[in-house]
């Protein structure tokens, strides 16, 4: 904007009181003065200041466009990445839920086993820990899908409170 002509109105009111103690008796009067007017101003060169001003705030404008872009591609990015490790979760939870029932049918016969003689305890202890090792990967995917789907809400600027009570229900 320095480079171009500025167009401004301008206008001054004066008072004039005459001295106290003046001698002369002609100029003892007062009076008001007042002027309006337009003043055009066309800079013809002011110097390399407003042209370097203009650059600076040129390539200041186009690194916030360029830092609010990669803000953009960024959270476009981490709600993708997040929306697919939810899914992913889903079907881990599945997974391990199938394993848990299959840990369980493989204990339960394993001591039907041992009760008839077929199976020994070393079979069944086997079967439990088993069993414990499916409940706790179940039980860690669970964790993690809470975790993900938090960073999906936060990443797609839908997080509540309500989403992290809901969440602290859940592990309880």
């Amino acid at each position: 904007s320095g480079h171009y002509p500025t167009l401004d109105f301008v206008a001054s009111y004066a008072y004039q009181e005459p001295p106290v103690l003046s001698s002369s008796a002609i100029n003892n009067s007062s009076f008001y003065e007042g002027q309006i007017g337009v003043q055009l101003n066309v800079p013809l060169y002011t110097g390399g200041a407003v042209s370097s001003r203009t650059r600076q705030a040129t390539y200041s404008f186009q690194q916030a466009q360029d830092q609010y872009e990669a803000a953009r591609l960024d959270t476009v990015r981490n709600t993708t990445d997040s929306f697919r490790t939810v899914n992913a979760k889903i079907d881990e939870i599945k997974a391990f839920q199938q394993g848990k029932k299959s840990a369980e049918m493989q204990l339960e016969a394993n001591e039907a086993g041992y009760q008839v003689g077929t199976r020994t305890i070393v079979d069944v202890i086997n079967a439990q820990n088993q069993l414990s090792l499916a409940i706790s990967n179940l039980n860690n995917s669970r964790y993690d899908y809470l975790l993900t789907t938090i960073l999906l809400k936060r990443f797609a600027g839908t997080l509540a409170v309500s989403d992290l009570e809901s969440m602290q229900k859940q592990l309880q």
